[in-house]
């Protein structure tokens, strides 16, 4: 039954709160099974042992970046598009050519890192033991860019039942369910390694289900048509770039951590960072919905109704993202305790961190906005600046404040980067998509 209220709002509003509100539950259930997954993890390996899993991760998540080479977006962009004019042989085309080149990209970002390990463990990290669990990893790239990608195309289809099936609540679970077997074989007693080949074991997994969900909510893109591969590629290297530097953003505070303390304050840092990431998570939520329709509706022209959906995005991620940032706020040793008391050490990141990821929710959807109507460069540009901003203040504050530095450099960084982006898009679009800010938009794309 209709809730009455949805019908009195608006069509673009309703359909947005219709697949926020699904996209949540998914995103909310694989939120709250990753967390125990997080908790279990970290109490059998500790704070060492978590770091080293936590760097090689880092790494394999480097390397997934690299090898997906910004065609996640990319095939968002075309596909949503084809998908609004029902041009089901574009869509179609787009799948078979994205996941073929996703593929071979990703064999040869393994191998390197496969090679490469050594190299990175020892005289990057100071870490020998390091050097199985990132080769260990390296075999979670490829499945992991599969699955990034089929999420991308059912997303486009705003598919948000799928979509946060796929991205929300299944990942965790197949995770779980494959380190509940390890432990009932092995017993608690598991390395980095062992941790990682749960993870290989998982990512195998989650690609099985990527493929049934695509051919099950899917079976209108089976016409044959050609999508030029170049057209494809000169969309997805600039959007490589932005995800690059958004990986730098990213991955900053953990790899120089690394480098400059050691994997126990990388672990505290990690479940830090972990936490605070729950605060962006509504955004992400209402992004599975609100990312096509801005692609559809920038494409047709209706950039009054961009404004909207962009606006209520915004409203819905930091209403929703308030309350648990007060929380942190307020009380941040309760949720690093449930990770071992060693880990209420981190409250301080944790506060800072809280910061930066409610600016993200309160801007909404800004650098979505940028990369889908046309200004990959202008959203390039200034994560470049931004980045270079996080690697300064991580190596200004790092040495003289430990994981607070991180916290702090990667907050600022990330509120810098939001505001621009703001700015940036009132600038092209004359859309100001923040919680109750005057609307002034101009007639044009």
């Amino acid at each position: 039954m209709k809730l009455k209220v949805l019908g009195r709002l608006d069509f673009h509003l309703r359909e947005l709160l219709r697949g926020t509100i699904l996209a949540f539950a998914h995103r909310a259930a694989g939120m709250a099974i990753g967390f125990l997954l997080s908790v279990v993890v970290a109490q059998i390996l500790g704070p060492h042992d978590l770091g080293l899993y936590a760097l090689a991760g880092t790494c394999a998540m480097i390397a997934t970046v690299l090898g997906k080479l910004g065609l996640d977006n990319a095939m968002l962009k075309y596909a949503s598009a084809g998908a609004t004019r029902q041009d089901w042989g574009q869509v179609a085309s787009i799948y078979r050519l994205g996941m073929a080149i996703a593929t071979a990209a990703s064999g040869v970002t393994t191998i390197t890192l496969v090679l490469l390990a050594p190299i990175i463990a020892e005289r990057l990290f100071s870490e020998p033991l390091l050097t199985a669990p990132i080769r260990i990893m390296a075999l979670t790239i490829a499945p992991n860019s599969l699955v990034a990608l089929h999420g991308e195309m059912l997303r486009s289809l705003k598919l948000s039942g799928a979509v946060g099936l796929l991205q929300g609540s299944l990942p965790p679970i197949a995770a779980f369910s494959v380190l509940g077997i390890a432990v009932a074989l092995f017993g608690t007693d598991l390395t980095p390694s062992g941790i990682a080949w749960i993870s290989v074991v998982a990512a195998i997994g989650m690609i099985f289900f990527a493929l049934l969900l695509w051919r099950h909510n899917a079976p209108q893109a089976k016409q044959r048509e050609s999508f030029e591969a170049t057209r494809l590629l000169r969309t997805s290297i600039p959007l490589l770039w932005i995800s690059s530097l958004n990986l730098i953003m990213g991955a900053t505070d953990t790899v120089m951590l690394g480098i400059w303390t050691t994997a126990d304050q990388v672990g505290l840092y990690g479940v830090a960072a972990r936490l605070a990431v729950l605060v962006s998570f509504p955004l992400v939520a209402v992004n599975t919905i609100a990312a096509p329709k801005l692609a559809g509706l920038h494409a047709t022209g209706e950039l009054s109704a961009v404004d909207g959906v962009a606006r209520n995005t915004a409203l819905i991620s930091f209403s929703l993202s308030l309350p648990l940032s007060i929380f942190y706020w307020l009380r941040p040793e309760l949720g690093l305790s449930l990770f071992g008391d060693e880990f209420v050490f981190a409250a301080t990141a944790l506060s800072l961190l809280t910061a930066g990821h409610l600016v993200n929710a309160a801007t909404g959807p800004v650098g979505n906005l940028l990369m889908l109507t046309g200004y990959e460069k202008t959203m390039r540009n200034n994560i470049a600046g931004c980045s270079l901003l996080n690697i300064v203040m991580n190596i200004v504050l790092i040495p003289e404040f430990g994981i607070s530095g991180a916290a702090g450099a990667t907050a600022l960084s990330l509120i810098t980067m939001n505001i621009v982006s703001l700015i940036m898009v009132y600038r092209h679009l004359a859309i100001i998509p923040v919680p109750f800010a005057p609307t002034r938009t101009r007639n044009r794309v």
